[in-house]
């Protein structure tokens, strides 16, 4: 079973307090968590590549570009960069945008310090706009301490700054959280897709967190088709390679 001692005490091995956010690191069996004021940020499952959350579901990612350049903002403790590392290895050209300089050291005892990514210390939305035909895949996972996305990541200007940072035929992937579900992420949604394609993975049967999958000029059997030639044979990867084939257009119109 992949979360064996998932129910052992939480034991927490380092905490931090910084602008107010307490950061801390806990190890539960194999799991290992990075929280936020007591929102869990990150998780590692020592002696896997899964977490059985939203995580997950960007691995497919990994996949679809030989040597995909690769913006992520938001870092937490890291979760999808070790995912995406572990598969892509010194392939993958990625750099990590967060505004906080204190979640790069929590990242630094989180995952020991190991990254063959480029880490870097800014504004997300300010960084992202100065980069023109930069990226295959840009994925957004930011969140505040409240565990919230900070309002700019929503807002048109950086949609649109995010999609002209995207190459042709490239992806942005989003994590929303359960949350958000009613009239902001409707309006989210709304602004997303006046640009992209825009699909919403099934992740119900795993996570509550909504992953969102928006194309630019590529479409969905362009991408399954990828996935299959590069995933089909794995049966461990079998779920995800279904959740991207069933997944649903979503466009609303307000």
């Amino acid at each position: 079973m992949l979360f064996q001692g998932l129910f052992n005490k939480e034991k927490e091995t380092y905490s931090v307090m910084h602008d107010g956010k307490r950061i801390t690191i806990t190890e539960n069996g194999r799991l290992r968590i990075l929280k936020c004021n007591g929102i869990i940020f990150s998780k590692i499952a020592q002696g896997s590549l899964y977490t059985e959350e939203y995580w997950d579901f960007f691995i497919p990612l990994a996949y679809l570009y030989p040597n995909p350049r690769i913006l992520m903002i938001g870092l937490g403790g890291g979760t999808i960069a070790y995912q995406l590392s572990n598969i892509l290895g010194d392939s993958m050209d990625m750099e990590i945008v967060d505004i906080d300089a204190w979640m790069k050291e929590a990242y630094m005892k989180f995952l020991g310090g190991k990254a063959n990514f480029r880490i870097e210390i800014a504004d997300g939305a300010e960084y992202v706009s100065s980069k023109k035909s930069s990226y295959d895949i840009v994925i957004l996972d930011a969140y505040d301490q409240n565990g919230l996305i900070p309002m700019p990541f929503q807002e048109k200007k950086f949609i649109t700054d995010a999609y002209d940072s995207i190459k042709d035929q490239g992806i942005l992937a989003v994590n929303c959280i359960g949350s958000m579900i009613g009239p902001g992420l409707e309006q989210f949604i709304q602004r997303l897709s006046e640009l992209f394609e825009v699909y919403r993975l099934d992740t119900s049967y795993r996570t509550a967190n909504i992953v969102l999958v928006c194309l630019k000029n590529i479409s969905k059997d362009e991408v399954i088709g990828r996935l299959n030639a590069k995933m089909g044979a794995d049966k461990e990867k079998e779920f995800l390679l279904k959740a991207y084939a069933s997944s649903k257009r979503v466009f609303i119109t307000l």
